[in-house]
């Protein structure tokens, strides 16, 4: 689907719901600074990969592109393989403000194309690496959210179970 087929009442239920998943990763975010653990990093996960699923669908190709460095970043996190820092924290944050900045262009524009997101998506790819300059201290390191060996949760792969 691309922006010419929504509807504009599709296109205001896909900026209500971004900008609710915006909401809840900026809140989850604070959370984090604050020393919350897994559970934080799996619902900061959740929300980005449902706003990552709702941007490619509505044809938001920067949103969708800056979500899907943001849930491979998190997704190392949230499976114990990168632990948070102080820049991984700075960048989810800044990651929550061109969200918001997309979400804006397309309540002005209809569509996000005029937002550019490269430069932090390659950011977050980076740190996913373990190849961004860090100078900062570890804020904390996340646990694995289910024990080794257990089945996690993916809605993309058939057979997988959600977490308690």
């Amino acid at each position: 689907m691309s922006t010419d087929e929504l509807s504009p009442e599709e296109l205001e239920l896909f900026i209500n719901e971004s900008t609710e998943m915006v909401d809840t990763m900026e809140e989850l975010l604070v959370d984090l600074e604050g020393g919350a653990g897994a559970e934080a990093v799996a619902a900061i996960f959740r929300a980005a990969h449902t706003l990552k699923g709702g941007a490619a669908t509505a044809g938001m190709t920067r949103m969708a592109h800056l979500t899907h460095a943001l849930e491979s970043l998190l997704d190392l996190v949230r499976s114990g393989r990168r632990a948070v820092d102080a820049d991984i924290v700075d960048a989810l944050l800044e990651a929550v403000d061109l969200l918001r900045r997309c979400i804006a262009a397309v309540e002005q524009e209809g569509t996000d194309s005029g937002v550019e997101v490269g430069p932090l998506a390659r950011r977050l790819e980076l740190l996913a690496a373990g190849t961004a300059p860090t100078a900062s201290p570890t804020v904390q390191a996340a646990a694995p959210v289910a024990a080794p060996g257990a089945l996690a949760w993916n809605p993309d792969e058939p057979g997988s179970r959600a977490a308690p």
